[in-house]
């Protein structure tokens, strides 16, 4: 497969994520995406060395998927920025959906499927710029991507 431009959808489900799979969710696109990161996978390392040992020695502690960051245009008409601030200003998870899309033909390249909090929400404004938004949302367990 060839190089490809960059085009992301991000997904805000509606459900409770305890008995609403990402598969049976009905999903809120936040729109105007201009930037995204993520998921960002990382493990600590745990020290078992011993006595019988001859260096350090180590494993990997479980993953961390991290973050999933975007940044966008703010739409005041648009139904998954809105849901998203107002998550920033609760405690609730929520099944999140991201796609990869092929700008060539707006193909799906990939789906990432997970569970997340919206744990941060900033707007930014400023004379002679765009109205923006950045938003974060924390990973919370297992991430699919198919």
């Amino acid at each position: 497969m060839g190089k490809k431009l960059s085009k992301t959808f991000l997904y805000i489900g509606q459900g409770d994520p305890d008995t609403t799979t990402p598969a049976a969710d009905t999903f809120d696109r936040v729109a105007n995406l201009i930037t995204t990161t993520g998921p960002e996978f990382s493990k600590d390392d745990i020290e078992h060395t011993d006595m019988d040992s001859e260096l350090k020695e180590f494993f990997g502690d479980l993953a961390n998927p991290g973050n999933f960051s975007f940044t966008a245009n703010r739409n005041f008409g648009n139904t998954g920025q809105a849901t998203t601030r107002s998550q920033a200003q609760g405690q609730v998870q929520k099944n999140i959906r991201i796609e990869r899309i092929d700008p060539a033909d707006n193909s799906v390249l990939e789906t990432v499927d997970f569970r997340g909090e919206v744990m941060e929400w900033s707007e930014e404004a400023s004379q002679g710029a765009a109205f923006t938004i950045s938003g974060r949302v924390k990973i919370s367990g297992a991430v699919t991507f198919s």
